[in-house]
Order: C-alpha cells, then structure tokens, then sequence
C-alpha cells in the first residue's frame, strides 16, 4: 500500500474527500455516511421500481425476492447493520437461521397472497375496482407477518453480533 504524506491528507480534507483504502470503502467503515446514502439511494430504487412494475405489470413473484433485499438496503443505510465487516463474525448456525427465516417468510408470503386470491376470485367473485383494491390490500396485509418475523431474526443476530464483538 501507498503511504499518505501530510500534505495529501490536508489537501484532500481541504476538497471534502476522506481518504480510506479500496479494502475500506469495500467493506463500508467510513464515518463519512457515503454509504448509508448509497444504500438509502439503492433501497429507494427497488421500492420504487417494484411500485412502478406493480402498476404497470400487476403483481410478480419477484417481489418476494425484492422486498427482502430492500429491507436489507434500509437496514444498512438507517444503522441497523453498522458494518459489513460483521458478516465474518457470523456462525454457520446464524447463517442458516437467516436463510430458513428468508425461505419461510417467502413461503408465508406466497401462501397468504395465494389464500387471497381464492377468497377474491373464487369465494367472493370481485371484480373492478373494489377487486384491484383488495387485491393491493391483501399483499400489503400479508407482506406485515412477515416483515415482523424476518426482521426480528435479523434483529436478534446483529444484537448477537453487537454482543460478540464487545467482549
């Protein structure tokens, strides 16, 4: 690596730049709060553009996937997950609860918005308006179980991780 000179250091803190290595920037350390607007930005982008392709196209299994990951964008950008750097200090054990709460939470998900649909289509035989607003209604309902779920389990191993890394 490079060293920095004193001069190159005022010089960049003159101009507003914050120098950090590459191996930093990767890994999201820096006080400066760059990252947490990228993420903010990033979260921003998928919730939006799920709205946008939502009205346009109705709704798509995608969004299973979408919603998890801009939860995780909000998560990092609003200090919930501080560092990435936490990732290597994560057991096998909490790796494979946050992928079981992930396909579970999809599962309930899929399975709600399906129970839904039957309601809607087949038991009560909506159409127009009244139908297009419960359909919403109803994804936006079943979307809460889960947000509560998945966001408890990851919740409960970044406190792990807070714990781990105070000792």
């Amino acid at each position: 690596m490079f060293k920095e000179n004193e001069t190159s250091k005022n010089n960049l803190q003159t101009y507003g730049c914050v120098s950090r290595t590459s191996r930093d920037a990767f890994l999201l350390t820096g006080d400066d709060g760059v990252h947490k607007r990228l993420f903010n930005l990033i979260g921003w982008i998928l919730l939006l553009g799920m709205l946008a392709s939502w009205i346009r196209f109705g709704f798509l299994d995608f969004y299973l996937i979408a919603l998890p990951a801009t939860y995780v964008c909000f998560s990092i950008s609003n200090g919930r997950i501080k560092r990435l750097k936490k990732i290597k200090g994560i057991s096998i054990q909490q790796v494979i609860l946050i992928l079981f709460a992930f396909i579970a939470s999809v599962g309930i998900v899929f399975g709600l918005i399906q129970l839904a649909n039957y309601l809607i289509n087949d038991l009560f035989q909506l159409t127009g308006w009244v139908k297009t607003l419960s359909q919403w209604t109803a994804v936006i309902l079943s979307l809460y179980p889960v947000k509560f779920t998945f966001a408890y389990v990851v919740y409960k191993v970044n406190n792990d991780l807070n714990a781990k890394s105070m000792r």
